[in-house]
């Protein structure tokens, strides 16, 4: 990611590791999310932002889908842009849900700094995927393409021509020589190499 902003210098440009930023919420013991799927939560569909990672007692669960459970005593790594985590923390105290951030947010570049002095198997990545006109997902949807669960990554930005797009919706259609940038672990890194994308 840094040595593409090297390559690529505009300072008038608003790069996304600095618009996204992640924040940590603690579950309290008397949460009225516990037991509930993610998908019926609706935080993206609603606030715009995505759980990246569930820490539990026994359970480190990296990019959960919608049918992941909450449960007792768990930590939830939010990622989304400034704003959008903004009324999400709103709503989190209007809506009762039993959250409490647990710091401040932090951008997604400062994130991957820190990130790089945990073991290498806790290490999140950060990965740009050209799509070119062999790619396997090369007009379909972000939502159609699933890549969640195909590619076990998390997509956090698109560059797309002179325009970058933050977390991009699910309905975003994907065209030829957008750059895709994926957020994931080595079993991301493993499987793309395996699908020979990258």
């Amino acid at each position: 990611m840094r040595k593409h902003r090297e390559s690529a210098p505009d300072d008038s440009r608003t790069w996304f590791d600095e618009d996204l930023q992640l924040v940590y919420y603690d579950l309290q013991n008397d949460s009225s999310i516990i037991g509930k799927t993610l998908r019926s939560l609706g935080f993206r569909e609603s606030y715009g932002c995505n759980v990246l990672q569930l820490l539990g007692s026994n359970r480190t669960v990296d990019m959960p889908g919608g049918e992941q459970i909450v449960e007792k005593g768990d930590k939830l790594l939010f990622i989304g842009t400034a704003s959008q985590l903004q009324v999400f923390d709103a709503a989190v105290r209007q809506r009762s849900l039993g959250l409490e951030r647990c710091d401040l947010p932090q951008s997604l570049r400062e994130f991957m700094l820190d990130n790089h002095q945990n073991k290498p198997e806790q290490q999140f990545l950060s990965l740009a995927i050209t799509i070119d006109k062999h790619s396997p997902i090369l007009g379909t949807s972000l939502k159609a393409a699933d890549l969640r669960n195909k590619w076990s990554c998390l997509v956090v930005g698109l560059e797309r021509g002179a325009f970058t797009i933050t977390n991009p919706h699910v309905s975003l259609v994907f065209e030829e020589n957008d750059l895709l940038w994926v957020l994931g672990k080595q079993k991301m890194m493993n499987t793309l190499i395996r699908e020979e994308i990258l």
